[in-house]
């Protein structure tokens, strides 16, 4: 599988899927790749979509992807179509989710995965 890491790049060169996207600055577009992760300090201002996103950044514009996972730090406003979705305890989310269909007759369901932190006090 392909690698890249992104500086900055205008919107047009994320028209065409690529494989493997890893984002820890700013993009300003469209992305569409196989899997994306937006890397703490990195920021996807559009849409998304992809096989699987893993947020430890932040995402502003709409997510469809089988498999989202917002982690501890991930800042995201969306409105989210996937079939998994994992919010971290201290992951900010605002939006809606939506099941994704897995065909046009049968639909599965959305699993919510809420992961809390054990506190040591």
């Amino acid at each position: 599988m392909g690698y890249m890491e992104v500086r900055f790049k205008p919107a047009d060169f994320f028209n065409s899927p690529i494989a493997d996207l890893v984002v820890d600055e700013l993009i300003t577009g469209n992305v569409n790749a196989k899997s994306v992760t937006v890397a703490p300090g990195g920021i996807i201002m559009g849409n998304v979509t992809a096989q699987s996103v893993v947020s430890e950044g932040k995402i502003r514009g709409e997510i469809d992807a089988n498999s989202v996972i917002l982690q501890i730090g991930s800042d995201t406003i969306s409105e989210i179509t996937s079939t998994k979705l994992e919010v971290d305890n201290e992951a900010e989310f605002s939006g809606s989710c939506h099941v994704k269909p897995i065909s046009s007759i049968q639909f599965r369901g959305l699993e919510l995965i809420w992961r809390r932190q054990k506190n040591h006090s």
